[in-house]
């Protein structure tokens, strides 16, 4: 009997241990990773140590380094009340030179903006003069494009594109007017002055009408005695045009007297 009570007892331990068994392996397959460890103590995107980084040590200075200077005085402002005076006399200039290349300007409007084109340097550029309505500004106001080819040269080196206009466009009056008034202000290159020769002559040649023709030949004609007298050109550089020139046009009296002084100008050399 004592042994029969024994192994009943012994049965039931082991129903009991196998039952708490089950519980806790129940109780440990509803347990995660993530509630065991919280997100502040663990990271799943990696595993990086900690190392320990002294701070870096300070550089002595020497004589050679700049000085860094941290000034304390009060700085007091001082208001340039001229800001802003300059953009209204662009925009003027900027109006009167749009009326300069469509027609002749009174000589009030002349007189304002030669003012603003000799009193600023490299204004030329900021108007809206290009080389391109040259021709138009020496047609209606060649006193105009005086002043501007003049400052051109003293400011800037880009004088050369705006005189390159005078030698492709037609010859007319107001273009010898402004090359001849020119070279009494500056020194013009000598290759300017024989291509614009060379243009006047071919412009001379190319009119049909006689009367047009025989008055274009007088006005060439004269304006050439005037360079060659003022020693502006050199009569040797352009002596073979000039010659055919005075040659094909005898008949008229401005050309055969501008055939002669060539001809004593070339024999004083």
């Amino acid at each position: 009997d004592n042994n029969n009570n024994n192994n009943k007892n012994k049965n039931n331990n082991n129903n009991i241990n196998q039952n708490s068994n089950n519980n806790n392996q129940n109780q440990n397959e509803g347990i995660k990773l993530s509630d065991l460890v919280s997100s502040e103590d663990f990271s799943f995107d990696s595993f990086q140590p900690i190392f320990c980084r002294p701070a870096p040590t300070l550089l002595k200075p020497t004589k050679d380094e700049f000085i860094w200077l941290n000034p304390d005085e009060d700085k007091d402002l001082l208001w340039d009340y001229s800001i802003g005076s300059d953009t209204e006399i662009l925009l003027q200039a900027r109006k009167i030179l749009q009326f300069a290349l469509q027609r002749k300007l009174s000589n009030e409007e002349t007189t304002q903006l030669s003012n603003i084109i000799r009193t600023y340097d490299n204004i030329i550029f900021h108007i809206g003069l290009t080389p391109d309505k040259l021709s138009d500004l020496v047609t209606f106001n060649s006193d105009i494009a005086i002043d501007a080819l003049t400052m051109l040269h003293k400011s800037s080196n880009h004088i050369s594109e705006y005189l390159n206009v005078l030698t492709r466009t037609q010859m007319s009056l107001q273009s010898m007017e402004v090359v001849s008034k020119l070279t009494s202000a500056i020194q013009l290159p000598g290759s300017f002055l024989k291509s614009y020769i060379n243009n006047c002559i071919q412009s001379c040649n190319n009119v049909e009408d006689s009367y047009t023709q025989k008055r274009l030949v007088r006005l060439v004609s004269v304006f050439l005695q005037s360079l060659i007298k003022n020693s502006i050109v050199d009569p040797k550089e352009v002596e073979v045009e000039v010659q055919s020139f005075c040659i094909e046009h005898t008949r008229i009296k401005e050309a055969s007297t501008l055939f002669r002084l060539l001809k004593n100008e070339g024999s004083s050399y």
